[in-house]
């Protein structure tokens, strides 16, 4: 998904962590599945208003009303 997606593990980590990307647990490992198509759309979307000067917090909001 990093890769895919051209983010830093940490950078995909805190916004699966901020419930910004959907993503699933599959086990106690921690191990995180993402919904490929949405996960990427989403984290375009998140790149976009970042770009754009939005704070995480703002993003947030704007995402839940999306949802």
């Amino acid at each position: 998904m990093a890769r895919k997606t051209d983010l830093r593990y940490g950078t995909l980590k805190y916004y699966t962590e901020s419930n910004l990307i959907p993503f699933e647990q599959l086990d106690e490992n921690l191990t995180r599945l993402y919904p490929r198509e949405a996960a990427v759309e989403r984290v375009e979307i998140i790149k976009s208003l970042k770009k754009s000067g939005l704070s995480i917090a703002e993003i947030r909001k704007k995402i839940a009303k999306q949802s």
